[in-house]
Order: structure tokens, then sequence, then C-alpha cells
């Protein structure tokens, strides 16, 4: 990761109230081994621990300028911390339309990994924590940056952004007092439209890189399949979104920030709450045929280990079929 520009502002706002204060830095953050660190960490958090979503910037930029500020900086029209001025100050006209949210700091970062480019806004807090003194006499209470949660953030592909390639723009948006963090969703303007088809198969590739990476033998990645398969699909008789977060915890309890860093670090990944479309996630289970005096059921790995296809002629072809199965059709006949 190489870090091009970072900066970071205050913004102080309590809750059930209004009313808005920034504190707008004129320099940029020193990119020193600290603050790498620190930025390394906070991306591992967004990757790996929570559930993001997917979306593409509003056509509307009167409303949500957003993508127009980015647009002039990414142009060079305008210098990173003239951007960054005036991301926060359209950030600060959407937080305060929402009265239980909170203020804290506002971290821009302009980074690259490998050759693709990326621009990230982070909402991050400060929280308590306890340190024994120098004198290791006493415990002292004193604040830090938490990096383990994130209350809200925001990452754009920049280069899928200018090619309009998919959905280049993720984000996560917590809730704060109980209360969704819609604020920082218009900030950013993220337009959240999904199709259950397309985020159906998506989800279907996902699961089937997930279990290949695992190097699942073919009956465990079946089972993980068909626990996928039933967890999604249960969510669609309760006609309820699919959470990435509640999947990885239903089908890896043990570890689901494994799950969810696979996920979101995807070349294609899923978005977090969609509606599961049941024609499209079918293919987690396979293939499955009864008609005809034939009753045949085919799982995407049998499929894929004994190249299983149909050729030109129309005939169905399995490559070194199971030896079960050859017995029993020398048998019959």
């Amino acid at each position: 990761m190489q870090i091009a520009h970072a900066a970071v502002h205050r913004v102080f706002k309590s809750a059930e109230s209004r009313e808005v204060r920034l504190e707008l830095v004129d320099h940029e953050l020193e990119v020193n081994d600290e603050c790498k660190a620190f930025v390394s960490d906070l991306l591992q958090t967004y990757n790996g621990r929570t559930a993001q979503r997917t979306a593409t910037f509003e056509v509307d930029t009167t409303n949500y300028p957003f993508s127009e500020l980015l647009d002039r900086f990414t142009t060079s029209k305008l210098g990173f911390i003239e951007f960054t001025h005036a991301a926060c100050r359209h950030f600060e006209h959407r937080i305060s339309k929402q009265v239980f949210a909170t203020g804290g700091y506002l971290l821009f970062v302009d980074y690259s990994h490998g050759s693709t480019r990326y621009l990230m806004v982070l909402q991050v807090n400060e929280t308590v924590g306890s340190v024994f003194d120098r004198t290791l006499t006493r415990v002292e209470k004193t604040p830090y940056l938490n990096v383990d949660h994130l209350k809200a953030a925001g990452r754009v592909n920049i280069n899928e952004w200018r090619s309009q390639a998919g959905k280049y723009l993720t984000f996560v948006a917590g809730r704060d007092r109980g209360h969704a963090a819609d604020y920082f969703v218009e900030f950013l303007g993220c337009s959240t439209t999904t199709q259950p088809p397309v985020e159906s198969r998506k989800l279907v590739n996902v699961v089937k890189s997930y279990c290949a990476s695992e190097n699942m033998p073919i009956e465990r990645a079946t089972a993980f399949k068909q626990a996928v398969y039933d967890h999604v699909m249960s969510r669609k008789r309760d006609n309820l979104p699919v959470s990435l977060r509640g999947l990885a915890n239903v089908v890896v309890p043990d570890a689901p920030e494994t799950f969810l860093a696979f996920v979101n670090n995807s070349p294609d990944p899923p978005s977090d709450e969609f509606f599961v479309y049941p024609q499209s996630v079918k293919r987690l289970l396979g293939y499955r045929f009864n008609g005809e005096g034939l009753n045949f059921a085919m799982t995407e790995e049998f499929k894929e280990f004994h190249r299983v296809h149909i050729n030109r002629q129309g005939n169905l072809i399995i490559h070194s079929p199971p030896q079960g199965l050859v017995d029993e059709i020398n048998q019959a006949s």
C-alpha cells in the first residue's frame, strides 16, 4: 500500500443536537511509519470485520456533490486539502440533519494498492482504555483512536469508477445510538439499488471460490454450499435481505471474519443486504433433473472434477465416472 495523501479533520456534534462545528486543518498528515500502520489497521478492520455494501454514485451531483468534488481532485482541478475541506462542509450539512448522530474524526486517504488507486473516507472515534502509569503504581484512563470499530467508512476504486466497471463504491454505515448512519450514505452519494439475480450470482461465485481457496474436499464443499443455500433461502422465506455478517456467523461460526475478509477482497463481491433470487442460488446445489425416466442430481464439484459436458452431437459425457456408477450401468445391461 502506497499512501499519496492523507488528512484528518474533526467534527464536533453531540447526540440530540443539530449543531455541528468543524475543525478543519490546512495541512496533510505526515505519512510516517505510524501513519502507515494506523491506516493498515483501519483497512484490516474494513476488509475483515465489516460487511460492506456496494453502490455507485448518485447521478444528481447538485444534492450529492461528493463525486463531483472527487472528480475535480483526481483531475488536478482541486488540491487534496481543498477537496477534503469541501467534502467536510457537505458532511456537516448531512450530519446536521440526523439529530442522534455524533461527531468524530473524518479521515481521508488517497492510496494505491498495486496498480489500483483508491480514495477512502472513514469516520473514526476515540474510546477510553486503561493503562498503567509510568511508576506502575496505579491504573489510569486514557483516550485512544478505536481502529477495531468503524462507525462509518467508504472506499472508491478510482480505476473502476473511471471505467464505470461495476459497483466501484463500497461502504459501511453502522448504527449510532440505535439509529442507522444514513447521513454518511447521503454524504457519499451512494446509490444502493441492487439487482437480486446479479447479487445472488455474485454470492454463488464467491462461495465457490472460497471453497476452492480452502481446499475443501468434495463432501465438505457440498455441505458448506448446502449450509449457505439453506440460510439464504430461510431469509427469502421470511422476506428479509441477506446480511453477509449474518451469513458468515452461520456458515463459519468459529471464524466469521475469515469468510468476510475473503468476500470483501474478492474481485466482484456481492453487496451486503440484498434480496436473494432463488433461481440463481440453486447453482450452489448443482444440477438436478427429474423426468423422462431419469432422476439426476450432480454437484458443481462433480461436474468440474469429472469434466461433465454436452458434446456437439448432444451426448452427455462424464469423464472417469465413479466406479459404482459404471458397475450399476454394466449390471443393468
